[in-house]
C-alpha cells in the first residue's frame, strides 16, 4: 500500500494509528515465533467439545497456513490423520472435527506444499473410508464435505503427469489462473507472500527451533525433482484416487443398503406428534444434498477408464438390490452418474 498509494498510506496512518507500521510488517523472526507459539494451541481448540471454538480454530489454522503451508500446513495434516486412524480408539470422537480441518486444507497445500499433500494423499484416503458410518451421520456428512473439496481440486484417475505438466500445477504459476476460469484482482499476490518466506532471517528462524516444534515439518521436500514433483508420486496418488473412488461407492452402498425411515416432520394422522425432531428432519436433508454434490463432483472428475468402471457398479448395484427406504439417495446416486455425460465425455447411464 505505501509503494503504490503513499498518501492513501499516509491518511490511514493518521486516521487510525498502529494500523500502518513504517516496515513491511512484523519481523521475519516473530512471524516465526508467532506460528510456533499458536500452531500447538490451534491444534488443541480444534478438537474442543465447543463448536464455536471448533470452528473459530479451524478459521484460525486456515489463517496460519496461509503465511506459510510448507511450514504449517504438514502438521495439522499428520494432526488429523492420527484422529482418523482406526487404532486410535480413544481418539474417535475427534474424527468429525479432523475431517472439517482436512476439508480445509485441500486448497492451500495443493497451491504452494502439493509435495507434502500428494504424498499424504493415498493414506488419507484410505483412512476415511471409515467415515463413511451409518451409524454417525454428523460424521458421514463431513466425510462428504470432504471428498466433495477434494475431488473438485485433484482429478480421480487419469495421467498425473501429463495434466501436471499441461496445467503447471507444480509452478503455480499463470497457467494455473488461466486455466481456472475465475476474475482475480492483483498481480503476482502469492509471490508477493514468498517474499518474507524467502529472507535468510525467516529461514534462519526456522532452523533455530527447537526440535519438537511442529514446524520442522514443513521443512520436508518429499516427492520433488528439480523438474516439479516426481513422476512415481504422480503414477502412485492416480492409482490410489481410482481406487479409492471404487471402495468409496462400496462404502455408499453399504450405507444405502442399511438406510432406516427417513425422518419426517409433522404429525400423523392421530394427532401424535413424530417421533424425529425438526433437528433430525434438517439434518437428513443436508445429508441428501451433500450427498448429491459429492457424488456429482467425484463422478465429474474421474477419467473415462475409471468412470465407466464406477458406473457398472452403480447399475450393477441399482439392478440387484430393493431400497425402499433409501430411493430418494439411490435415485441421487443415479442423477450424478447421468450428469457427468456430455459430448467428448463420459456417457453417462448410456453406456
Amino acid at each position: 500500500l505505501r509503494r503504490n498509494s503513499p498518501a492513501v498510506c499516509d491518511s490511514l496512518a493518521k486516521s487510525q494509528p498502529g494500523t500502518v507500521a513504517n516496515t513491511s510488517g512484523l519481523p521475519a523472526h516473530e512471524v516465526v515465533a508467532l506460528m510456533h507459539a499458536l500452531v500447538p494451541l490451534c491444534q488443541q481448540a480444534l478438537y474442543s467439545k465447543n463448536a464455536h471454538v471448533s470452528r473459530a480454530s479451524e478459521a484460525a489454522m486456515l489463517y496460519l497456513v496461509q503465511i506459510d503451508p510448507r511450514a504449517v500446513a504438514p502438521s495439522f495434516c499428520d494432526f488429523g490423520m492420527r484422529a482418523l486412524d482406526v487404532t486410535a480408539v480413544n481418539s474417535a470422537h475427534q474424527a468429525p472435527a479432523a475431517l472439517s480441518a482436512m476439508a480445509r486444507l485441500v486448497q492451500p497445500m495443493l497451491r504452494r506444499a502439493p509435495e507434502a499433500f500428494l504424498t499424504r494423499l493415498p493414506t488419507i484416503l484410505q483412512l476415511t473410508l471409515a467415515g463413511i458410518d451409518s451409524n454417525d451421520q454428523n460424521k458421514t456428512i463431513r466425510t462428504l464435505i470432504f471428498y466433495r473439496s477434494l475431488s473438485s481440486w485433484i482429478p480421480i484417475g487419469g495421467n498425473y503427469r501429463k495434466m501436471a505438466r499441461a496445467h503447471a500445477l507444480v509452478s503455480g504459476g499463470e497457467n494455473v489462473l488461466r486455466y481456472k476460469g475465475a476474475t482475480h484482482a492483483g498481480a503476482n499476490l502469492m509471490e508477493e507472500v514468498e517474499i518474507m518466506r524467502n529472507l535468510p532471517e525467516y529461514k534462519a528462524a526456522l532452523a533455530a527451533l527447537p526440535a519438537n516444534s511442529l514446524l520442522h515439518r514443513g521443512d520436508e521436500a518429499e516427492g520433488t525433482t528439480e523438474n516439479g514433483l516426481d513422476d512415481m508420486l504422480l503414477d502412485q496418488v492416480s492409482s490410489a484416487t481410482s481406487d479409492w473412488a471404487l471402495a468409496f461407492l462400496e462404502r455408499l452402498f453399504e450405507l444405502l443398503r442399511v438406510s432406516g425411515e427417513r425422518e419426517k416432520a409433522g404429525k400423523r394422522s392421530s394427532g401424535v406428534a413424530s417421533r424425529h425432531s425438526t433437528a433430525d428432519v434438517h439434518q437428513a436433508r443436508n445429508f441428501s444434498r451433500v450427498l448429491k454434490e459429492s457424488c456429482t463432483q467425484l463422478f465429474m472428475s474421474m477419467d473415462s477408464d475409471t468412470f465407466q468402471t464406477a458406473a457398472r457398479t452403480v447399475i450393477r448395484f441399482v439392478e440387484e438390490e430393493t431400497l425402499p427406504s433409501a430411493a430418494k439417495d439411490a435415485s441421487y446416486l443415479c442423477q450424478s452418474v447421468a450428469a457427468a455425460r456430455g459430448e467428448g465425455q463420459n456417457p453417462g447411464l448410456d453406456m
